[in-house]
């Protein structure tokens, strides 16, 4: 999964600074890097207008030197917000209109501990994969011609039975397809993994959000086969991956 690089506006500099060292203590377990640190919205974009490019979500005290600064930038910038305020209620209706126009809008009050802010920014960071894997087309090739689907169609994958390194990658809309050559490995290039689409055995991954019911180390999944038809199918839960699907 791509590096979310974060810009945080804080006009005091001791939130600032607390906010940028809680977002470094989870920079690894969330990839995330703070790429621009503003006290103000001048501040801001004369950084951010050198590269809009380089930043992907932003975190701002709505309450900056003019009272409605971060509504402004987020409105101007439209990137995935996490909104910091100490009077909620009074904004409430500003966020619900931006939530309109731009994909992924939170809100974490203060005051608020640490441990609150980091949680929150792992919420933060979820629901922005999770709208990247939403709105990602995978290519792939059926009879030798390109096809593109959409990633969030996936059901499952798993390994020919054959002893080859193939796989089978099955689909909510679209009908199987062989994946030759194939390393589960190279989920990770699509930007999945850590999203949706987690590792159930040693030779299956399964996306969880089209997980119809659990039953101890098993699960139910439908999918499109190759006659074109919904089937069922029960899949196997290895004990150590048991985690992945809770």
């Amino acid at each position: 999964m791509a590096k979310i690089r974060l810009a945080v506006v804080e006009d005091k500099q001791r939130f600032l600074d607390d906010r940028c060292e809680n977002l470094e203590e989870i920079k690894a377990e969330c990839d995330i890097e703070v790429v621009i640190k503003a006290h103000d919205e001048d501040e801001f974009f004369s950084e951010y207008n050198k590269n809009p490019d380089n930043v992907d979500a932003l975190i701002l005290d709505i309450e900056l030197i003019d009272e409605y600064g971060g509504l402004q930038i987020a409105e101007d910038v439209r990137k995935p917000t996490l909104f910091v305020s100490g009077n909620n209620a009074k904004y409430l209706k500003n966020i619900e209109d931006l939530s309109d126009r731009i994909d992924v809008v939170m809100l974490i009050s203060k005051p608020m501990s640490d441990e609150k802010f980091k949680n929150k920014v792992r919420s933060f960071c979820n629901e922005i994969r999770m709208h990247q894997f939403h709105n990602q087309m995978l290519a792939f090739k059926r009879n030798g011609m390109p096809v593109r689907i959409p990633a969030k169609d996936i059901v499952f994958l798993e390994s020919v039975s054959d002893g080859s390194n193939n796989k089978m990658i099955y689909f909510k809309k679209d009908m199987p397809l062989q994946l030759n050559d194939f390393s589960f490995s190279r989920i990770a290039e699509w930007s999945l993994g850590t999203v949706s689409i987690v590792q159930i055995s040693k030779s299956c991954y399964v996306n969880k959000e089209h997980i119809e019911s659990k039953e101890q180390n098993e699960i139910k999944v439908s999918y499109k086969n190759d006659g074109g038809k919904m089937v069922a199918k029960t899949l196997t839960v290895s004990p150590n991956y048991v985690k992945n699907i809770r």
